[in-house]
């Protein structure tokens, strides 16, 4: 499954391509995937300027003048940029053809991905409704883990990785050694509950790493 870093990989090898371009013609040719993708995408997009282009959690947002398309990749899904020419494949579901003889194609042999519109408030339309904020972004601090975690009677893990605390939690992987010192800071405090370690969280891992 494509994991946040490579959404955000895909995000930004796609823009320099597309980004105030054109659409010429909206290509579908298996709308069965996650749900069904719109028919009237075609009149939606075509002949309209896609005005940028963004990451929200794993969805992909094409901003165009008339609205905001998502794409998720899904279970084994990818996004390239790609001639005109191009030859079609299997598993090539869905393209946008743009006036400067490039298109996006979504290809996806499991067919978990999406394709939806989201219209001019994408923010208020599921799934982007419900996430939480960004895990890289300004808003995660320590006392947003403790006011969030308040009251809550589950395992850290399942804790951080419900979408409306993060939109998408990201998992370091430490080497031996400072997961050694990370235990041992951690275990100093006992055996402390969901709070107290929200709280300490940031401070302890941000120390350890970067020792």
């Amino acid at each position: 499954m494509p994991e946040l870093p490579e959404v955000e990989t895909t995000l930004r090898g796609i823009s320099p391509h597309i980004k105030n371009q054109t659409a010429l013609k909206v290509i579908i040719r298996q709308p069965k995937l996650r749900w069904l993708i719109p028919t009237e995408l075609p009149q939606l997009i075509e002949q309209h300027t896609l005005q940028s282009l963004r990451r929200r959690a794993k969805y992909l947002l094409l901003n165009f003048d008339t609205g905001t398309l998502l794409i998720h990749l899904g279970m084994s899904g990818s996004l390239r940029v790609i001639t005109d020419n191009t030859p079609v494949a299997k598993h090539d579901h869905f393209d946008i053809q743009f006036t400067n003889n490039k298109s996006i194609r979504l290809t996806d042999p499991r067919r978990f991905g999406a394709v939806l519109w989201l219209g001019t408030a994408p923010e208020s339309h599921p799934p982007l409704s419900k996430l939480g904020p960004e895990p890289l972004g300004t808003e995660i601090t320590a006392n947003y883990l403790y006011q969030k975690s308040r009251s809550k009677k589950v395992s850290i893990k399942q804790f951080l990785r419900g979408v409306a605390i993060f939109a998408k939690a990201c998992f370091g992987h430490p080497s031996p050694s400072k997961r050694q010192k990370l235990n041992a800071t951690t275990n100093a405090f006992g055996a402390p509950d969901v709070l107290r370690t929200c709280h300490f969280a940031i401070t302890i891992v941000n120390s350890v790493l970067a020792s």
